[in-house]
């Protein structure tokens, strides 16, 4: 009877330390730029290539660098509340199929990013969110001006 009593208290604690912990918006903000992280770090490889990649052209690669980098600006905008003026979209079929596990992961990890803004919203985490956005913003942009202009 008294380890049933020990572990339910336990589970108690756990259970909020757990929700206190997922309502700290500073690690929810970990998250959050984590998830951006994965992202750029995704986009940033097919942007910045210079030769073939999974077997497609770097040309392939950076026509869906582009689309996704559009495609994740209007997300992190959204998620901001900032307005931007709208993106001239390329248009862009993907029709090498080594990079469909690329473009699959880009929509994992949006979908993550998705997920870990929610909860960041839930939590009512929005003191710092906008700078923050801004930040993940800004690197997006200079990413797709340098697709977008050679410079990369």
């Amino acid at each position: 009877m008294a380890s049933k009593v020990l572990f339910a208290v336990a589970l108690v604690a756990l259970a909020s330390l757990a929700s206190t912990q997922t309502c700290d918006c500073d690690w929810q903000f970990k998250r959050l730029k984590a998830a951006n992280n994965d992202i750029f770090h995704l986009l940033n490889r097919l942007a910045s290539t210079k030769t073939e990649i999974s077997g497609c052209s770097f040309q392939e690669a950076h026509g869906l660098a582009d689309k996704l980098l559009v495609e994740i600006i209007g997300k992190v905008s959204g998620y901001a509340g900032i307005e931007i003026p709208p993106l001239p979209e390329r248009p862009f079929t993907l029709a090498c199929s080594g990079l469909q596990p690329t473009a699959q992961q880009f929509k994992d990890f949006a979908a993550a990013l998705d997920l870990v803004f929610a909860d960041y919203s839930l939590c009512g985490c929005t003191i710092c969110s906008k700078d923050g956005f801004e930040r993940f913003l800004i690197e997006y942009e200079v990413l797709l001006i340098d697709l977008r202009t050679g410079s990369n």
